[in-house]
């Protein structure tokens, strides 16, 4: 495994934790704030632990068995999800609930570097591969939300009532 994918994943992985700790209990306590669909979505600890994890198990599928193009068109969709993040933070700021996700535009200029080194061979071109790639992301993520509301029940989820949901529940309100 090269390199650079060793360093997405990594960089994956600390968003995601970053988004467990961080936003998840921001949707909890802002979520009336935000408008259209996004107000009226919630998530809790187990449901987000549930997408993350099932998101990490298909990229290292990629980067373990795709073509150098689709591990590079992957890197590309989780760069622009970054950069949602990060138009996200800009918007929350402005209204005065500010999102602290910093794991966004930190990982904007390695993931921009990532890119540029990896290589991107493949039977496909890149701008192919990557359109496929992030229309299958937000697919992806659309059904994962739908799946883990609807299918899984709360009760069926253990971390819901554990001890850390517990401690994010008495977090302070974010400053």
């Amino acid at each position: 495994m090269e390199w650079t994918v060793i360093a997405f994943l990594f960089l994956f992985i600390w968003h995601e934790i970053e988004e467990f700790f961080v936003l998840v209990p921001w949707l909890r306590r802002n979520s009336a704030q935000l408008p259209g669909i996004a107000g009226r979505r919630s998530m809790s600890l187990a449901q987000a632990v549930f997408i993350a994890s099932e998101e990490l198990i298909v990229l290292i599928v990629i980067c373990l068995w795709a073509e150098d193009v689709w591990v590079l068109a992957a890197m590309i969709a989780y760069t622009i999800h970054l950069v949602i993040h990060c138009a996200q933070m800009v918007y929350t700021y402005i209204k005065r609930f500010p999102l602290r996700l910093w794991s966004a535009p930190l990982q904007l200029p390695i993931m921009a570097w990532l890119i540029i080194a990896h290589p991107s061979q493949g039977a496909i071109s890149l701008p192919v591969a990557s359109t496929i790639t992030v229309a299958v992301m937000c697919m992806n993520l659309a059904f994962m939300h739908w799946f883990t509301n609807k299918v899984l029940s709360r009760s069926f989820l253990p971390m819901q009532s554990g001890i850390i949901a517990t401690n994010l529940r008495n977090q302070p309100p974010e400053t």
